[in-house]
């Protein structure tokens, strides 16, 4: 299903009422046992679009709809960035990198209310318009998650989860006071398999090169500023959060 495909249809608005029973690839037996379990949507299995269960010759037969469970919200989108002077080339640098024919890695810093979020949250929309699987986490999330496969002895699963292709955002890189040497091992495993297969990561982060170095390592450090796999999606702006108008979901 291609994005156009998807976004070019004007969908019923009982759509999300219907029946929904087949992810958009197939029905749900065609998936293993092993492939529903590592799917961190139980309702699309990570495809992020649903295929309406409807019989040919009904208006509905054939069409598509984002996944309830977990399509990301559709506030979160370029359009709806709303930035401001220093934004902009960072934006364009997203949405280019959101095509997913340059470098596999985004960066994208600035200080606490720029839209850092945002924005990541935006270029995993369009991964998802392309049914890719994604999966996003923030960094004190992820670190929980390995400490408590850890005890409960399937660590080596979950470590899996992240070190494959499948697009990935690592959320809130920022000072890591509570981070230990273990957590910091953990974090290197996965950052050099993606770097290694060079699968498409999205990080957020307030730190600058010097500050990553000093709280995550050299190795990290090193590997997240890598010019030929990284684009670099600076905000100079400042946290605007408190004056920006109406709802406001820059993050």
């Amino acid at each position: 299903m291609l994005r156009q495909e998807v976004i070019g249809k004007k969908l019923p608005q009982n759509l999300p009422k219907m029946k929904i029973e087949k992810p958009i690839y197939g029905a749900l037996d065609e998936f293993s046992t092993a492939e529903l379990e590592a799917s961190s949507c139980k309702r699309c299995r990570d495809f992020h679009f649903l295929r309406v269960d409807s019989k040919i010759g009904e208006p509905q037969f054939g069409l598509s709809m984002p996944c309830p469970d977990c399509f990301i919200q559709l506030e979160y989108t370029f359009d709806s960035y709303e930035g401001v002077s220093g934004s902009q080339k960072a934006l364009a640098a997203c949405r280019e990198y959101a095509t997913g024919a340059g470098k596999p890695w985004l960066l994208v810093g600035g200080d606490v209310g720029t839209g850092k979020t945002h924005l990541a949250m935006a270029v995993r929309r369009e991964w998802q318009l392309r049914v890719q699987p994604t999966r996003v986490t923030t960094i004190p999330e992820l670190l929980e998650t390995l400490r408590t496969s850890y005890k409960s002895e399937n660590h080596q699963e979950v470590l899996r989860e992240f070190t494959g292709r499948d697009f990935l955002v690592l959320d809130d890189f920022g000072a890591s006071e509570n981070i230990t040497a273990w957590g910091r091992e953990q974090l290197y495993i996965i950052i050099n398999a993606r770097y290694r297969l060079k699968s498409p990561t999205v990080f957020t982060t307030n730190l600058d090169p010097t500050r990553i170095m000093a709280e995550y390592g050299e190795r990290i450090a090193s590997r997240m500023n890598d010019k030929s796999m990284t684009v670099q999606a600076i905000l100079t702006c400042a946290d605007y959060r408190p004056t920006r108008r109406g709802h406001g979901v820059n993050l």
